[in-house]
């Protein structure tokens, strides 16, 4: 499977940046996704990339909350996972035309298997939003290999990891550790993960589409 992606990034926008494909558009939010300029903003990009599947990270509101939103934006099927307080909270949006069956769902992750239409193959997609504290980073680590053990076909891990896979992906005065970055590239190279495309790395943070 060959996914090809880009980015658009705005500083007056209510998103960090945005990761896109013709299929997919994966939104990390710097506002509350209830927010109705972040809702605007999104229903905008929704219809400018006219993707089939849109996840959200951050969106730091309720569950439901982000449920209630689907039609505004234009897609009509939604799973999605409260907020910890004011940080966190994930959500995966679809277009009714596209197949999506819940495989496994977390804090800080969802599952699918998606068909594309009724004569095609599925392929599992699982959409990520990385732990935030370096000592917690394991845990994303530990689930992909686990997931990695329960699918043999195609498989797109795409979302936030928190986390660079080399130090020219880290701008800060700080170096961020080796060791960080070995773990990250060790379970990427075990789940046979590859990144599709270098994204421009003048980000903070990088959002990856992975392939197997």
């Amino acid at each position: 499977m060959v996914v090809n992606f880009n980015y658009k990034l705005s500083s007056n926008s209510s998103a960090n940046y945005i990761f896109h494909s013709k299929f997919f558009l994966s939104i990390l939010l710097k506002d509350k996704f209830y927010n109705s300029r972040t809702v605007q903003e999104l229903y905008g990009f929704v219809h400018l990339y006219h993707p089939k599947i849109v996840f959200l990270s951050e969106t730091r509101v309720t569950a439901s909350r982000v449920s209630n939103m689907r039609w505004r934006i234009g897609l009509r099927h939604c799973l999605a996972l409260d907020s910890v307080g004011l940080s966190g909270g994930i959500a995966l949006f679809w277009d009714e035309s596209v197949d999506v069956t819940l495989l496994s769902q977390g804090e800080r992750h969802i599952d699918v298997k998606i068909k594309k239409s009724p004569d095609q193959a599925p392929w599992r997609g699982s959409f990520v939003y990385g732990e935030p504290r370096v000592e917690n980073r394991h845990r994303m680590w530990d689930l992909l290999h686990n997931l990695c053990g329960e699918w043999d076909g195609p498989w797109l891990v795409m979302g936030d990891f928190n986390e660079a896979m080399w130090q020219l992906e880290h701008f800060s005065k700080t170096l961020r550790s080796e060791r960080q970055m070995m773990d990250f590239r060790e379970v990427l190279s075990h789940c046979d993960l590859h990144c599709d495309k270098w994204l421009n790395t003048s980000l903070k943070s990088i959002i990856y589409g992975y392939l197997t």
